[in-house]
């Protein structure tokens, strides 16, 4: 028997001498630990079904079809044309081949191992068995190898309830499938003991759950329908509860320690307004609510903890800028994290020149940074010698050492996990009594009212949700291919006009290695018909240097269309743009999709979004189009995106594991996430540092959390 915190090798050894081929086990078991990285048992219960699948229908041979292809089926009839064969193709390999036959057809069955003993089993049997086995097809008849077998009289083969796991394209080149998966969990369950569950009982007896020994085992044993939900709704519990202790724990130490550094000089910002923005920007009304909102937490005492929502283009830079003024004013640096080079060199370069004339040091680090001028900069941060520092991940090496910083500002924050925020508050030189600096997240995926009110309700929450009052909105309109003659003249008038046109291809990768054969199509389609305009192309297999050449010539009308991937997602402006085409767009998220739509739309014309697929598409992508054409507003769109997607996967799979959830679906699971919500609140009350529940504060450093280090 083995306890679940053992380290895995026991249980897998133990497997392993029950194995024939222990050499090909072996091998397996060594693939499937270093894939998913697995050192205690406890790591590989944690691996769950990817979906479960009913397996109680005796198919008739005569419905089985191409569409059964590689599916895994179960069919009952009589073993007939027993014959022992010679591979001709596999190097006059032996065989056994049969057929089972009902009383609608019959199906071949191949073995290439055990083959006299099945020869003895099969050989005038009049029995009826259940075949179940994966359906091929070769020379035009269908076929199934190495079937699993029973007689009708003996009990059926497979649960009704059958788990499939994640697999990945490794495991099919060494015979991992979902059978080796299966028989490991059984063996797992067959020598796993009972063991204690981290849950106080109170909770697990007030909302009658079942333990979680019983959840793990019914989740991936069920025998029936009952046991499955009974094991999801516990589990599902159990990671909301837990997402919910760690974010609540962390912001009863903020509260605690929420001392925080007071900003209050409003010299530069004045400044800034009287002599630089003078009438050049009209700042909107929500603009200005959310500086004044931002203000008073500067000036409070109290550290700030803010999340500055609003749709694309709303304004949200020169707001972060406004208020970095502040904190510059009061002797104090800021620092902005932001997902991409192209999007920090673009903050750089356009809030460079209002900091010359404001006499402020501003910096750009990036990983394309020289190590020259990257030491030079690093140097002069820790000297106080720079104001404000705008970068991308470099910002969170450890070598960064600042000399008083009094914000953190980070730019579509989604795309950073906690941890990773946490990391950008650096050490400082000279901050009063070690005082944290004031942090604000900034989005322009604006975060649906379910979850601002559950997982950001540590954060206080501002929103733009005008935009300037010179921008004209994007016009959208969903078509498929054959309308594109028709979309090409709409874009040859505009450029006419001397606008200019983004078009948007989906970067395929394989095997690590960028694809690049969707824009190569892209280009050359584009030059028949465009021969005579200036085409460029950006994508994120580029040098950087290379990339900035193009975006800058793209920004002074230099290229008229543009052929880009999302690298030009986040953050591009350029106000003469008008069109933009994505191409395949139901290969993109709805959010991801207004984002992309969002890089037109920034000037003074009206602009236009073409969405381009197939005709024949998913009910869930058609929906995803229709709210495209519907809203504009990106607020509506995160609550329609929410419920399609599901909360499973909150933003996407750029998100850096912050809510990235196994089992629960915060869409659909709203119930429980806020009684998991109430039930974490209660234990922080009762034990702020967990003291009072060892077993739980055990779970959570078994996360690997740093406990002192999420915002």
């Amino acid at each position: 028997m083995v306890n679940v915190n053992d380290v895995i090798d026991i249980l897998f050894s133990n497997f392993v001498e029950n194995q024939k081929d222990k050499k090909s086990t072996i091998l397996k078991l060594e693939t499937i630990k270093n894939e998913f990285r697995l050192k205690k048992i406890s790591d590989l219960l944690n691996i769950y079904p990817s979906k479960h699948v009913v397996r109680n229908k005796i198919e008739k041979i005569a419905d089985i079809n191409d569409n059964y292809l590689k599916s895994e089926v179960e069919i009952k009839g009589y073993i007939t044309d027993v014959e022992k064969k010679t591979s001709k193709n596999i190097n006059d390999k032996v065989y056994l081949s049969a057929k089972i036959c009902d009383n609608s057809g019959y199906i071949n069955l191949i073995w290439f191992k055990n083959i006299e003993n099945m020869m003895k089993l099969f050989k005038n049997n009049l029995e009826q068995f259940i075949i179940k086995g994966t359906i091929e097809k070769f020379n035009n008849e269908y076929s199934i190898s190495h079937p699993s077998f029973s007689t009708d009289k003996s009990k059926n083969i497979s649960r009704n309830i059958v788990t499939s796991y994640p697999s990945v394209s490794l495991f099919s080149k060494i015979k991992i499938d979902q059978r080796f998966f299966r028989k490991v969990f059984d063996f797992l369950f067959e020598n796993l003991n009972d063991f204690e569950d981290y849950l106080p009982q109170t909770i697990i007896d007030k909302y009658k759950m079942v333990s979680e020994y019983k959840a793990l085992r019914y989740l991936h044993k069920p025998d029936n329908f009952e046991q499955l939900r009974q094991s999801q709704r516990r589990l599902k519990f159990d990671e909301l509860f837990l997402l919910q202790l760690k974010r609540q724990y962390f912001d009863i130490d903020r509260k605690q320690n929420n001392s925080g550094i007071i900003c209050n000089n409003l010299e530069l910002l004045n400044k800034f307004y009287k002599d630089i923005l003078k009438d050049k920007i009209t700042l909107t009304d929500d603009q200005k609510n959310v500086i004044k909102e931002i203000y008073h937490d500067l000036k409070s005492g109290v550290r700030m903890n803010r999340l500055l929502q609003g749709d694309v283009g709303c304004g949200k830079t020169i707001v972060a800028f406004i208020i970095s003024l502040i904190v510059i004013g009061s002797k104090y640096q800021v620092t902005m994290l932001v997902p991409t080079e192209i999007l920090a060199i673009q903050h750089y370069n356009k809030l460079k020149n209002w900091c010359l004339e404001l006499n402020i040091n501003i910096a750009l680090l990036t990983g394309s940074t020289k190590t020259t001028e990257k030491r030079e900069i690093l140097e002069n941060i820790n000297k106080g010698n720079i104001n404000l520092i705008i970068g991308t991940h470099s910002l969170l090496n450890d070598s960064i050492i600042y000399n008083n910083l009094g914000l953190v500002i980070i730019d579509e924050q989604h795309k950073f996990g906690v941890l990773q925020r946490s990391n950008v508050i650096k050490p400082n030189n000279n901050t009063d009594n070690n005082k944290l600096p004031h942090m604000l997240l900034m989005s322009a995926t604006p975060i649906p009212r379910t979850l601002a009110m559950t997982l950001y309700d540590n954060f206080s929450i501002s929103s733009i949700h005008q935009l300037p009052s010179n921008r004209k909105g994007i016009k959208t309109v969903h078509i498929d291919d054959s309308l594109k003659e028709y979309m090409f003249k709409r874009i040859r008038d505009e450029i006419n006009k001397g606008r200019q046109c983004y078009f948007i291809y989906p970067l395929i990768e394989e095997s690590g290695k960028v694809n690049l054969k969707n824009i190569s199509q892209g280009y050359s389609e584009l030059n028949k018909y465009f021969y005579d305009l200036e085409i460029g192309v950006v994508h994120g297999g580029m040098n950087i240097k290379d990339r900035e050449i193009i975006m800058e010539k793209f920004k002074n009308n230099e290229i008229n269309i543009l052929i880009a991937t999302t690298v030009i997602e986040v953050g591009i402006d350029v106000p003469n743009a008008t069109i933009i085409v994505i191409e395949e767009a139901d290969r993109y998220g709805l959010a991801q999709l207004h984002q992309i739509r969002g890089r037109v739309g920034r000037g003074d014309y009206e602009s236009y979004c073409f969405l381009v697929t197939k005709r024949n598409i998913s009910k869930n992508s058609k929906e995803r189009m229709k709210a495209l054409v519907q809203y504009s507003d990106g607020f509506n769109i995160s609550e329609i995106d929410l419920k399609l997607r599901g909360g499973g996967d909150i933003f996407g799979k750029e998100q850096s594991g912050e809510f990235k959830l196994k089992i629960a679906d915060i869409y659909n699971d709203i119930n429980i996430l806020t009684v998991a919500k109430n039930e974490s609140l209660k234990i922080l009350q009762d034990s702020h540092d967990l003291e009072k529940y060892p077993k739980l504060k055990k779970k959570i450093e078994e996360e690997n959390v740093n406990l002192g280090n999420i915002v």
